[in-house]
């Protein structure tokens, strides 16, 4: 018999989830048919809903839907519920499941190249991406701060987590959406930024915007602490507008691939008991973006 599995978001067209998830049932002997569909607006709890109904195994949320299937959950996992916003989706005993594997998927492969223990941390974004990681971070390090052009959005995730803290975007002096959901253009205006001095050891960039290949800029006193950066988002072209702006300041940069295929395996495991080997996999894909842009 074979297995049915989804990726839904929107847009959609850019994930790897169905060649990183037929790999990993190459890998352990299962037979899966492993699709991505674009969902539409407000058409994704009934779209969720006919593929569980019609026998499907299990879905994959990517944004801007894990706010929506984190309501749709009759059971939770723990991460989930710290998270409020769900990636992995699976029936069992009549009940729909929801698990976040972001979180665990950002450590695995953060610790590649750093301990993140010893991190002070900035956050860039508070929708589904940031709320996902940020109860990992915390578990590794009291230092995680977050910023967000809506104040009130950054505010909730506060409420949440008592040791989280809240960088007001004017004192970066950002003067336009900084919306991690709605990703806006942000803008800087220099000399405010320059005065205030902040510094951070890791970047994380838990906006959109390199998904629609906007501009992110950073105030130049954050640039000069040369902190490590790390894009949630990822792409198998040319790096990212956040990885290729990190570059240019002389940073250390790399985009969320090695999270993408952490967090897959980690569903994979969900959904079959079965921990997938990471490594070769990431190869694969590394290796095919290597070629991709050397053609």
């Amino acid at each position: 018999m074979t297995d049915r599995f989804a990726v839904m978001g929107n847009p959609i067209a850019h994930s790897l989830s169905p060649i990183i998830h037929q790999q990993f049932a190459a890998q352990t002997g299962q037979t899966i048919i492993y699709e991505k569909r674009l969902i539409l607006p407000d058409e994704f709890e009934q779209q969720a809903h006919d593929f569980f109904k019609n026998g499907g195994k299990g879905l994959n949320i990517t944004l801007p839907y894990k706010f929506e299937a984190f309501s749709l959950c009759q059971q939770l996992t723990e991460r989930a519920k710290k998270a409020q916003a769900v990636n992995t989706l699976w029936m069992s005993g009549g009940k729909l499941h929801g698990d976040n594997t972001d979180g665990i998927g950002l450590l695995r492969d953060l610790q590649r190249y750093l301990d993140v223990r010893t991190q002070s941390i900035l956050v860039l974004g508070a929708g589904g991406a940031a709320s996902g990681v940020i109860p990992a971070l915390l578990s590794q390090t009291p230092h995680v701060t977050l910023v967000n052009r809506t104040q009130r959005k950054a505010e909730q995730l506060k409420t949440r987590f008592p040791n989280l803290t809240i960088l007001d975007y004017d004192a970066l002096n950002l003067s336009s959406d900084f919306n991690s959901e709605a990703s806006h253009e942000l803008t800087v205006r220099s000399r405010k930024s320059e005065e205030i001095g902040f510094t951070y050891d890791l970047l994380i960039n838990a906006t959109s915007a390199s998904l629609l290949d906007e501009p992110l800029p950073i105030p130049k006193s954050i640039w000069k602490a040369k902190p490590f950066c790390y894009d949630l988002a990822y792409q198998l072209g040319e790096d990212t507008s956040f990885v290729q702006a990190a570059k240019k300041e002389g940073c250390h940069a790399v985009d969320g691939l090695g999270m993408l295929v952490e967090q897959a395996a980690e569903s994979f495991f969900i959904w079959f008991g079965i921990q997938p080997e990471v490594q070769p996999v990431l190869a694969s894909l590394k290796k095919s973006r290597d070629h991709s842009l050397r053609s």
